[in-house]
């Protein structure tokens, strides 16, 4: 019967991890999550795939065709900052911030849209 209460977080954790982004993960960690482990329906994804899964509407136009999206900060994996500044690789046209950009990074992030 101990084994129950750890079964249910469990349960909880896989069904959380297959939604796509985490709470507390950065752009990174996700993308490179979605990408080694994907989700319980598909497996592992491609790149365009898992930015997909990881990138953050701006508003509640959440799921709406036209919706905009915070652009994803991976400059601090060079080789996912190649990937999403490759047009054959960012088929989506996903927005990112620039390798070049002086913006401060990002880090952690997880926007609730009301």
């Amino acid at each position: 019967m101990r084994s129950v209460p750890a079964l249910a977080v469990m349960i909880s954790l896989s069904a959380c991890a297959s939604l796509g982004r985490m709470p507390g993960t950065s752009d990174v960690q996700c993308v490179r999550q979605q990408m080694a482990h994907g989700n319980s329906y598909n497996g592992p994804l491609p790149f365009d795939m898992a930015a997909g899964h990881c990138i953050q509407p701006t508003g509640p136009e959440d799921g709406i065709v036209g919706a905009r999206y915070r652009p994803l900060d991976l400059r601090s994996d060079p080789e996912l900052q190649r990937m999403i500044e490759d047009p054959a690789l960012n088929i989506p046209g996903y927005p990112y911030i620039p390798n070049r950009s002086a913006a401060p990074p990002v880090g952690r992030r997880w926007q609730i849209v009301q």
